[in-house]
């Protein structure tokens, strides 16, 4: 899960929609943890503090958290996609 795609952190955040608490393997979190860290702002102590508890086996995370490191994440991918290149009509050239 290095490399996380933007249908991985959609399908996770259905999941944790009415999450009370998980525990995840350390080597799922951290990628979430790093995307989410590149967003945050006011909540970047909250992510520090659980990329230092991701050095573990395991982390346990709270609901809140996975939802809030999801959301993160998402916002991080959606920034990252190339945008699309736009569409350009052109009028049909008439007889010269």
């Amino acid at each position: 899960m290095e490399d996380v795609t933007l249908e991985q952190i959609e399908t996770q955040i259905l999941g944790a929609k009415q999450c009370a608490s998980l525990t995840l393997p350390s080597r799922q979190v951290r990628p979430l943890l790093n995307l989410a860290m590149r967003k945050a702002i006011k909540d970047s102590g909250t992510i520090a503090r659980l990329q230092r508890a991701a050095r573990g086996v395991e982390v346990r995370l709270t609901g809140d958290e996975i939802r809030m490191i999801l959301d993160f994440a998402l916002q991080t991918k959606l920034a990252e996609k190339p945008p699309r290149p736009s569409l350009r009509v052109e009028p049909p050239n008439k007889g010269v």
